[in-house]
């Protein structure tokens, strides 16, 4: 991080009451004072906890480019793969932002392109899908995931004009 702006800077200032430097050539500005907090946080300490929230870590990613830490950038980069996750928890102990209780609120929340994590356990649940996803089996090797329809001989998946895959799991007639 030592070739940052925001480094470069701080090695000229006195740290303490920070006074700047009247000879140096880096002016850098705090854009966002929550936001900086972190990044001065992450030059210290390295890796540290991130927001949770998806507007304010894309903020701070782009406050990370800005100051040039491109490790920041980097954790920032990494944390926003899980917001293209959502999960399924059947026992519904866990459903919050990112996790929902069947599989079909999580299709009818989930953006085009995301991955749906189910947890092992058998879903009585008729499924359409209009857009493109992903269903993958979140189940440890030892269990399963299977879908069954509602048993009144619909079909368990219809897909419209998606592409959607669908990897480790069962789907039952």
């Amino acid at each position: 991080c030592r070739s940052s702006l925001i480094a470069k800077a701080l090695d000229r200032m006195q740290i303490g009451t920070i006074h700047a430097d009247p000879n140096a050539e880096i002016v850098f500005e705090e854009r966002n004072p929550d936001l900086f907090m972190y990044v001065l946080e992450h030059l210290e300490h390295g890796e540290i906890p991130l927001p949770r929230d998806l507007e304010e870590l894309r903020a701070l990613r782009e406050d990370a480019v800005y100051y040039g830490v491109s490790e920041l950038e980097k954790l920032c980069d990494r944390n926003l793969e899980r917001f293209h996750y959502r999960r399924v928890d059947p026992s519904g102990s866990e459903v919050g932002d990112r996790v929902h209780a069947t599989i079909n609120e999580a299709i009818d929340a989930a953006e085009e392109g995301e991955k749906i994590l189910l947890e092992s356990g058998h879903y009585n649940e008729v499924l359409e899908i209009s857009k493109s996803l992903t269903l993958l089996s979140n189940a440890p090797s030892n269990h399963r995931v299977s879908i069954a329809g509602n048993g009144r001989g619909d079909s368990t998946l219809t897909i419209k004009g998606a592409s959607v895959l669908v990897s480790d799991i069962d789907l039952v007639c």
